[in-house]
């Protein structure tokens, strides 16, 4: 005697194999107006926790759900299935892992996310007149950061002299790099110099003003964590010159603007002195000589080897170079004589930086779908010695699970734009000489009903395919 869940008269398969029907038939029903959303929830996953694809769908006419891996409906990728007429079973296909879940309105969750699960997600909505509907989907993942760390190349520098380099461990990818000099933002001067990624914080000719606290901040789109601070033991030049020194130099600017003047002020207390010679670089040599100047021969100066023109030599030893270029940057030795012919050699350096231009900005996408598109905008020129800001709404953006900013903070990416994402959005550029911002642009947010029909496939049809394909399987 037969079950009495036989089917006489018909084949049998299971209720599996319609799952897989369904997503062959796929390719004969085009999707039509398309009601069914997903809300990735978070959009951006820590690695270790767990995302939920939460489906939303207007339609009570269903079938069941097929989730796949990526972007192709085929049977190697499919994720889960869920079948609402055949007591309400689910089903796991080859790529389930153990760790997806799917809940009687489709939606899917994934426990303990790693960095393989990051990408996109493909929703099958099958209907009860057998049309198919897919609907895509995608999250990414992040590990969260780790405290960082502040290393220095030097932690005991000599005040008016020594050049401090502050960098925040570790480096990583997909990290926004935040500072904070006595619990306050710091800005970018003539003396305090930020890399183009903000991992290296370079001070220059460290005072006793520059004593700390410091801290580094690393964000990513999971989260965020701060270094402890740390404190620079600036100690008085006077610990460690010799007493013969007596010379020093101040450079007026430290950091020069091409075609600008630079003027190496020298601050001598000795009156016995018979003269002074200046050299480019650190190496006293007769060919590098830029100038000299002799106080006994009716206070002449005579140019050397390395002279070009543009230097000119005062009787207390300072030197001005006139229309500075890229070539000029660098070391220079001051050669002090005194009338006991004792010598005295100081060093100094300058540096020469572009005025920065005024940038301006581009997108992927200056009229974005509300809640569909992405929009990436950036900061134009790409230049060395760069610190790039952003302003939204006249405010510093804050980084989001919506918004990123890149390790450069050159590029500001929004992720599923919304209406409150108009703008004005302006880009700002920095370096030691100046700083320059871009014209305010904003976006056209737009709303569109996505509307993709295509011309039904006749009742007859539709069972006609089905019941080739049954019996294709059948067979097989």
């Amino acid at each position: 005697m037969g079950s009495p869940s036989a089917c006489p008269y018909r084949v049998c398969i299971p209720w599996q194999g319609l799952l897989l029907t369904a997503s062959l038939l796929t390719f004969w029903n085009l999707p039509t107006s398309a009601q069914t959303t997903i809300e990735v929830v978070p959009f951006n996953v820590a690695e270790g926790k767990e995302v939920l694809l939460l489906v939303h769908n207007e339609s009570q006419n269903l079938y069941g759900y097929n989730w796949y891996k990526g972007e192709t409906v085929h049977a190697n990728y499919r994720i889960i299935g869920y079948v609402q007429n055949m007591s309400q079973e689910n089903a796991p296909g080859p790529a389930h892992n153990g760790r997806e879940t799917i809940y009687p309105n489709g939606s899917l969750l994934i426990q303990n996310v790693t960095h393989n699960d990051a990408g996109i997600y493909t929703l099958q909505v099958i209907k009860e007149n057998l049309k198919s509907e897919e609907v895509t989907s995608q999250f990414y993942v992040f590990s969260e950061p780790p405290k960082p760390s502040i290393t220095s190349n030097n932690f005991n520098p000599v005040e008016n002299e020594d050049t401090v380099v502050l960098t925040c461990q570790p480096e990583t990818q997909n990290t926004t790099y935040l500072w904070w000099v006595n619990n306050q933002s710091p800005l970018v001067s003539p003396r305090l110099l930020l890399s183009t990624d903000n991992r290296t914080l370079s001070l220059l000719n460290v005072t006793k003003n520059d004593i700390g606290p410091y801290e580094c901040e690393i964000q990513n789109p999971v989260g965020a964590s701060r270094s402890d601070p740390v404190t620079l033991n600036v100690r008085s030049s006077t610990e460690n010159l010799p007493t013969s020194a007596q010379t020093t130099i101040e450079v007026v600017p430290f950091n020069v603007a091409e075609g600008k003047e630079v003027l190496l002020l020298v601050h001598n207390e000795s009156q016995n002195l018979y003269g002074y010679n200046w050299y480019k670089g650190e190496t006293v040599h007769a060919n590098y000589r830029i100038i000299g100047y002799v106080k006994n021969m009716s206070q002449e100066n005579a140019p050397g080897p390395a002279h070009n023109g543009r230097e000119t030599i005062y009787p207390n030893g300072s030197l001005l170079i006139q229309n500075v270029t890229y070539n000029d940057a660098g070391i220079y030795t001051l050669h002090v004589i005194n009338k006991d012919l004792v010598n005295e050699e100081v060093t100094s350096q300058f540096y020469v930086f572009s005025e920065p231009p005024k940038p301006s900005i581009t997108s992927n996408n200056f009229n974005p779908v509300e809640n569909e598109d992405i929009v990436v905008l950036t900061c134009q020129p790409e230049t060395q010695n760069i610190t790039y800001l952003w302003w939204v709404n006249n405010q510093s953006p804050l980084v989001s699970p919506r918004l990123l900013l890149s390790t450069d903070n050159r590029t500001l990416i929004l992720l599923n734009v919304t209406k409150n994402d108009r703008g004005p959005y302006e880009c700002e550029i920095q370096n030691p000489v100046g700083a320059s911002r871009s014209d305010p642009v904003t976006l056209n947010v737009r709303y569109e009903s996505v509307q993709a029909s295509s011309p039904d496939l006749s009742a007859g049809t539709a069972v006609s395919i089905m019941i080739g394909v049954l019996a294709g399987m059948a067979l097989i």
